[in-house]
């Protein structure tokens, strides 16, 4: 049996393993990666086979179903997994047609379900080509066809043209499938910018330095070596959503200020704090998870810092002493990261971003009862949905003595709105999205 089929029958034990909103799927491949012991090869394989799937479920569905001529609804969860995880290297990994009918053949004996083998064989072999397959997904509506062809919920679908129009939310649909890119932010207490750049372009191919604000940032063509090399394991760097650098650079922060970061961990933003004030400001990190909260402590030692108070407690309720400045990063829909996590688009539901509006209102009118006059809290969200964005801080604002400062004294003014956000949407700036406004106490 090949580490092929063992590859393959693997991602079909970890599909079927997951609900259908595909949740922890991360941490699931990581598990049976390790009990296999797989090679870093196998695991990148097996990686790409469950990512992969999930991202284009409904579309390898609806092909399967025209290679099936009965409805998928009657296949066992087995079959159907079997039968994705080969479709799926046809339709987007364009594996010969020898080599992924044989492997998953392989893997559904590897499974035990030789019963399964003239099934998965037949069907596969049955799929229509590409041609075929656009032509009848051109027979579908065309906001079903959009849905269907780049594997998002229809309601998502919907709510995005009537939000950003047709040919915006395309862009949108096409970036959360395509977009792979990693950054890394440079730690300048681990390691100067000229050693950590002489030791990159030794060692990796395509090095790109670039600055945001006071920050540096780097990415390589071959991401997946500086995560697993000395660069990190020694906290000389850190892996940084460009994006989300924006609502530190918005937050100012400066030595000797008195600091919270409401929603702190993991703490990626929580470090570039403690890194833009070199370790200078009275920071405190909160959040309502303490495994999360040890996991925040762990990042911070590594890079090198120290954090001056840790509480756990409650965003929405919590009392603390005041400060000057607050960094609330709230618990969101996170549609502007979809691209970054494949279960995203599955777990979410069209009433969701109004309890997150809730939430996030709630959180909002505490800290505001405890930054000082003259204070700024950065609220910020990876959320695309003006109803957790700026309908939320309108809505703050009429209740409140909190006035906006323009983002763009702060941030580059072609991430900011109009209305004096940072607002990063996929389609306008090729980054994963995010907003963040800076409102001041009078």
């Amino acid at each position: 049996m090949s580490s092929q089929a063992s590859v393959r029958s693997t991602a079909v034990e970890i599909l079927n393993s997951l609900s259908d909103n595909y949740a922890d799927f991360e941490k699931k491949i990581h598990t049976f990666a390790d009990k296999r012991g797989f090679s870093k090869r196998d695991q990148n394989f097996l990686y790409k086979l469950v990512n992969g799937v999930i991202i284009y479920k409904d579309l390898l569905d609806f092909i399967i179903d025209n290679g099936y001529n009965r409805s998928i609804n009657r296949l066992e969860k087995t079959a159907l997994n079997l039968l994705r995880v080969g479709t799926y290297q046809k339709v987007i990994l364009n594996t010969p047609d020898h080599a992924f009918i044989y492997e998953t053949v392989e893997a559904a004996r590897k499974l035990g379900r030789k019963n399964l083998t003239g099934l998965v064989n037949g069907v596969l072999r049955n799929l229509p080509g590409k041609k075929d397959w656009q032509e009848d997904l051109s027979k579908l509506p065309e906001t079903k066809k959009m849905a269907v062809e780049f594997s998002h919920p229809l309601w998502m679908v919907e709510d995005w043209i009537e939000k950003f129009g047709r040919e915006n939310t395309q862009k949108l649909l096409e970036f959360n499938n395509s977009y792979t890119r990693i950054y890394f932010r440079h730690n300048p207490i681990k390691i100067s910018l000229e050693e950590l750049q002489k030791k990159l372009q030794e060692n990796y191919e395509q090095v790109d330095f670039f600055k945001v604000g006071n920050v540096n940032l780097f990415s390589v063509k071959s991401p997946g070596k500086v995560l697993n090399s000395p660069i990190i394991k020694n906290g000389e760097a850190a892996v940084q959503d460009l994006s989300q650098v924006f609502p530190v650079l918005l937050l100012d922060p400066q030595q000797n200020e008195k600091i919270l970061d409401a929603c702190a961990a993991p703490g990626g933003k929580t470090g570039l704090i403690a890194q833009l004030t070199q370790n200078k400001a009275n920071l405190t990190a909160l959040d309502i998870h303490s495994d999360r909260i040890d996991t925040l402590q762990k990042n911070m030692e590594l890079l090198g810092f120290e954090l001056n108070s840790v509480k756990i407690g409650d965003a929405t309720q919590i009392e603390l002493e005041k400060f000057d400045k607050i960094l609330l990063d709230v618990p969101c829909s996170s549609t502007g990261v979809i691209a970054r996590q494949a279960d995203l688009r599955w777990n979410r539901r069209p009433g969701d971003m109004k309890k997150y509006a809730q939430e996030q209102m709630a959180m909002l009118t505490n800290m505001a009862r405890q930054i000082n006059k003259n204070g700024a809290i950065v609220y910020s969200t990876c959320s695309l949905e003006e109803e957790e964005n700026w309908q939320v801080v309108d809505k703050f604002l009429a209740d409140h003595d909190f006035h906006v400062e323009d983002a763009g004294n702060y941030v580059d003014k072609k991430y900011c709105d109009e209305k004096g956000a940072v607002n990063i949407k996929p389609f306008d700036h090729d980054l994963t999205g995010s907003f963040a406004v800076r409102l001041i106490k009078d």
